[in-house]
């Protein structure tokens, strides 16, 4: 589930390019080496 309305909005504009998205939790970057298949990633700070 979205945390807030431009994370749907991300979603829908990388779905309707063709990208499998999701939203992941921000630990996901914890662990860089499992964003090698990644062609895509959009990452926001919210503050």
């Amino acid at each position: 589930m979205p945390a807030h309305e431009m994370d749907s909005v991300w979603l829908g504009v990388a779905t309707s390019m063709g990208y499998t998205a999701r939203i992941a939790p921000q630990s996901t970057l914890d662990d860089i080496a499992g964003l090698a298949a990644t062609d895509v990633l959009c990452h926001s700070l919210l503050g």
